[in-house]
């Protein structure tokens, strides 16, 4: 039984984060504020929404945008520090328990059961409080396509003083914070019988596991009927949200739960022995066959398949497949100091069809302190239920608009749509591997492994960077101005990945009579290619050292060192990433071309 308890970390309780102005560092700006306070926006001009007294509405501060979006213009902004998290609290609980029961001299019956119980909290994203602003949708209740919102005051509205619609961007503090909580329960239990047969070993199992998800809202989200007519009504006051009547708040707020549930169940068999021998030794082998069925469904609050929600968060997924395999091994000695093994396995997938997944394998260890490993195989990784599906996802974040209609190359945020596909094909790879392991001394472990993998048929989706560079129609909305809206994407099978790489490990113990073992182990990683394309049939694009995708650093390494002394161990580990390129945009390229590395200590005392 575990339990483990972790309190939340947000911004403004870190000196580096507080204050959320950066302008001291190569390239920042007020990147933690938001401009979306109150404010209109005019002809690409920034104008703060004011009361009659000049003042901006209650928790924002009349600024300058230009520091925080570029605008020209003041606003009513907020520094987002208290409102943003960096690491979500965790409660975790888990239990374990096995059990093996002997039927008779040769036949054994076990079972485990595992149970898990996690929740954690968080601001929500980039969107702390209620955010009315362009960009954003909902879904129509009849289609259930998503349709834009718009942020236009009437041009007879009391708070717009310019004869005509004007957009605005506002931030409704007064609807309560958007605090996400999730909570999940994971069961699992195997349960099956063992034993021997002859010089045979075996066994037979069934297994089950259900994981639910429960995602909770509290807050922070609007009612998009409920909003719009309190905006067309008047009857929320945008000069002086705290006058508001608490009857048109609570028509505006909405709090929202996402359900989701994933199940597996399946039976497997296994069979493990001696096939005969060679003058060098015995010949191994084993051989398995099993079954499963996986199951996903997540869906959508009501409010959501509603229309109500302003800005939602869409992650609804309803799949199902069922999978059945085969698979043997042998290892088969050709030498005292040479071995020979080979495996292969068959997959059969309902929906997509088969594959068949071969390897081959060399051991040679022509002295006690020098192995040389090798090793061929092909592979597959099936999409996965989310992906091939009929799946619809809305997610939010930023990306840089060469296009930007106010201040061209600056970041954006719209609105990013995934969908499925089911006409995916499944990954399939070709990888070769090739190491050295070496033990000069006793209680010491070096080893240099090589790789290399080819993918084909990668599933992905394209780079929302390269989709808006390029202004690809039909992916990317703008409005009439030009301004970013949305980004529309889809899984699909971008062609090919090429990547290797070199891995390192070095474990040092050094036991001692009076003081305890002292042991030092270290890995490090390096990526000397990561080619895959940015968008879907275009070239292959070394990723590898930059931020075009992914951020890939070259390196990375984790070193160690530990002392344990009787009941007491204690753990200094050093985690290292490497430095890597700016290559995502421009813009950023120009202010600082490159990312440094950095370090990160752990001390662990038990």
């Amino acid at each position: 039984m575990e339990g483990y308890n972790r309190e939340r970390l947000d911004q403004d309780q870190r000196d580096l984060t507080r204050s959320g102005i950066y302008s001291d560092q190569p390239g920042g700006r007020w990147n933690g504020w938001s401009a979306k306070g109150a404010r209109y926006l005019v002809n690409g001009v920034s104008v703060p929404l004011l009361d009659a007294n000049g003042n901006c509405p209650t928790g924002t501060t009349r600024v300058a945008s230009a520091p925080i979006d570029g605008l020209a213009g003041d606003t009513c902004g907020f520094n987002q520090a208290a409102y943003t998290t960096l690491i979500p609290s965790t409660k975790r609980w888990q239990a374990y328990a096995n059990s093996t029961f002997r039927l008779n001299d040769s036949v054994d019956a076990f079972g485990e059961v595992l149970y898990s119980d996690i929740k954690g909290a968080s601001w929500f994203g980039s969107s702390p409080y209620f955010t009315l602003e362009g960009g954003r949708f909902a879904l129509n209740a009849n289609t259930g396509l998503a349709e834009p919102v718009s942020n236009s005051l009437p041009a007879g509205s009391p708070y717009n003083p310019y004869g005509r619609a004007v957009p605005i961007e506002y931030t409704f503090f007064n609807l309560g914070g958007t605090i996400k909580t999730n909570r999940s329960r994971a069961y699992r239990g195997v349960f099956g019988l063992r034993g021997t047969l002859g010089a045979w070993d075996w066994e037979v199992a069934a297994f089950g596991a259900r994981s639910s998800e429960h995602e909770t809202v509290s807050g922070g989200s609007a009612s998009r009927w409920a909003l719009a007519d309190a905006l067309a009504t008047v009857s929320y006051n945008l000069r002086n949200p705290s006058a508001t009547p608490q009857s048109v708040l609570d028509a505006i707020n909405l709090s929202t739960a996402r359900p989701a549930e994933s199940v597996l169940q399946g039976v497997d068999a296994k069979l493990s022995g001696t096939l005969g021998h060679t003058w060098a030794g015995e010949i191994g082998f084993a051989a398995g066959a099993e079954w499963r069925r996986e199951k996903l469904d997540s869906d959508n609050p009501w409010q959501i398949d509603a229309g109500l929600q302003v800005r939602p968060a869409i992650a609804e997924v309803h799949g199902e497949r069922k999978v059945s395999a085969a698979y043997a091994e042998v290892n088969v000695p050709l030498a005292s100091t040479l071995e020979l093994s080979a495996a292969a396995r068959a997959d059969h997938y309902d929906d997509f069809g088969n594959a068949f997944s071969p390897k081959l394998g060399l051991r040679w260890q022509p002295l006690d302190i020098l192995l040389v490993r090798a090793s061929a195989s092909r592979g597959f990784r099936a999409p996965s239920l989310s992906e091939n599906s009929n799946s619809t996802s809305i997610a939010y974040g930023s990306v840089v608009d060469p296009r930007d209609p106010d201040v061209p190359g600056s970041r954006q945020n719209p609105t990013f749509f995934t969908v499925g596909n089911n006409a995916l094909k499944p990954e399939r790879t070709r990888s070769v591997n090739f190491g050295v392991v070496l033990s000069p001394w006793a209680n010491t472990n070096l080893s240099v492994d090589y790789y290399r993998i080819s993918l084909d048929n990668l599933v992905g989706t394209n780079n929302t960077q390269t989709l808006v560079n390029d202004n690809v129609p039909g992916a990317v909305l703008r409005d009439e101005r030009g301004k970013l809206l949305a980004v529309y994407n889809r899984y699909q099978n971008l062609s090919a990945l090429k990547t290797s790489g070199i891995d390192v490990e070095l474990r040092q113990r050094i036991p001692t009579a009076q003081l305890g073992d002292f042991t030092v182990s270290s890995a490090f990683t390096h990526v000397r290619d990561y080619r895959r394309p940015s968008v879907t049939g275009g070239p292959l694009e070394d990723f590898a050292g930059s931020n075009l995708g992914p951020t890939l650093p070259k390196n990375k390494a984790t070193t160690t060192l530990e002392w344990a002394y009787s009941d007491f161990r204690t753990a200094l580990t050093w985690y290292y990433t490497g430095g890597y390129d700016q290559k995502a945009s421009t813009a950023a390229q120009a202010v600082q071309s490159r990312v440094d590395s950095f370090s990160q200590l752990d001390l662990y005392v038990a």
